[in-house]
């Protein structure tokens, strides 16, 4: 019977050992988890990418604060914060860095929770004031809304409305639903008699969240409306020029002309310096419908 004869090893099989057993071993500890990505945010980028210093337009966001900071209050004063499911909204900071905020003495009320804030319009006396008006010479408009309509009428339902008084016959510009079959954005330029009745879009379901955005080209007599981020519709508005140098206009949040809007907002923004910024916006109001 033949001897056996056990060789010392090589330097090359020692290695190869010694790799082979390192992979068992780690094969055999528990998978360390993986550091959370912190979240982008949507609401910086936005303001950053949309809101020159100094430039009309306002962002207001549904949530009671932001980087720490109350942004939601009971009172049109801004002392009282709100904070919690029920609360009554007085004011609505604006995000945009502008000062414009949105102030009611008819408050909707504050729903949700941390992650899924919302503000309830009840569509009885809820609405909001803002200290705007359509910028003196500007060659757009573009207005957008993030939420969900809890009832279509038949009458013109509004989410943003500018106006130079509190008739539908002074409408400048507005984003609405028309009936219980469209979504709508129209007006006129302000030095221009005809209101134009723009460009619309098969409406969205009751209490079916979604964003709409519009942009109204005062330079070139354009118009487009977006559904979901989405574009529906597009078309001539009104005819070209600029928005005028008339800056006496009202605008209003879930009010046109005594007709209130029963909706639920998670974000209204309102931007003059033509498309910079739209992407981020409509990235923030997508992500606020996705939460």
């Amino acid at each position: 019977m033949a001897t056996r004869i056990n060789r010392p090893r090589s330097a090359r099989d020692r290695r190869r050992l010694a790799a082979s057993e390192f992979f068992r071993v780690q094969q055999r500890r528990p998978t360390e988890p993986q550091s959370p990505q912190p979240e982008p945010d949507y609401i910086g980028e936005a303001v950053a990418a949309a809101f020159a210093p100094g430039q009309l337009g306002a962002l207001y966001v549904i949530q009671p604060d932001y980087q720490g900071n109350t942004i939601l209050w009971q009172d049109e004063a801004g002392t009282i914060p709100a904070t919690a499911d029920g609360d009554p909204v007085g004011r609505i900071d604006d995000l945009s860095g502008g000062g414009n905020h949105a102030t009611t003495p008819a408050p909707g009320t504050l729903r949700g929770s941390v992650g899924s804030w919302r503000l309830e319009f009840d569509g009885v006396d809820d609405y909001y004031d803002l200290p705007l008006s359509l910028a003196q010479n500007s060659p757009s408009l573009y207005l957008a809304f993030a939420g969900a309509y809890r009832e279509l009428a038949g009458a013109d339902k509004s989410m943003i409305w500018f106006s130079t008084g509190t008739s539908s016959t002074g409408t400048r510009a507005r984003l609405n639903t028309r009936a219980t079959t469209y979504l709508q954005a129209a007006g006129r330029r302000l030095d221009e008699g005809p209101f134009d009745t723009g460009v619309q879009a098969e409406v969205i379901a009751v209490d079916e969240p979604f964003t709409a955005s519009a942009l109204l080209g005062y330079a070139n007599a354009s118009a487009w409306l977006r559904k979901n981020g989405i574009e529906q519709t597009s078309g001539s508005f009104s005819t070209a020029g600029t928005s005028s140098d008339t800056p006496s206009l009202e605008a209003y949040l879930g009010w046109q002309a005594g007709e209130y809007t029963t909706m639920d907002a998670r974000a209204f923004a309102i931007v003059t310096s033509g498309t910079d910024g739209i992407a981020e916006i409509e990235a923030l109001l997508a992500h606020l419908i996705e939460a």
